[in-house]
């Protein structure tokens, strides 16, 4: 889906990501290339990654009452287009979560 999103608009590929992503074929390569990218975002803002080399590095920074708040606020919404506008709204300082909208409604076929 990757490689489809990118020869029809490349413009919001964050850094090669999504390049990158076009070429994997398995959930396990999925992963390392997306935890590869956050370490390589994270270090070059002089930031700790949240994970690195299979080790939760950042501790203390999840509110794990609010997460379970959304939680549960994303289990009532009906359906795939109501959780999106909700995560948009709870998150909408959060650049990396209007990219996700803009990702998932291109793969709706609504971009």
């Amino acid at each position: 889906m990757a490689k489809e999103y990118m020869s029809r608009d490349s413009r919001h590929d964050t850094k090669g990501l999504f390049a990158t992503l076009s070429y994997t074929s398995s959930y396990a390569t999925t992963a390392s290339v997306l935890v590869r990218h956050h370490v390589q975002h994270q270090k070059a803002k002089n930031a700790l990654p949240y994970m690195e080399n299979g080790e939760l590095r950042v501790r203390d920074r999840f509110d794990r009452q609010r997460f379970t708040s959304l939680h549960e606020d994303l289990c009532n919404l009906a359906t795939p287009d109501k959780c999106l506008a909700w995560l948009a709204y709870s998150y909408r300082r959060d650049w990396h979560f209007d990219r996700a909208l803009h990702y998932a409604h291109y793969f709706m076929g609504k971009a």
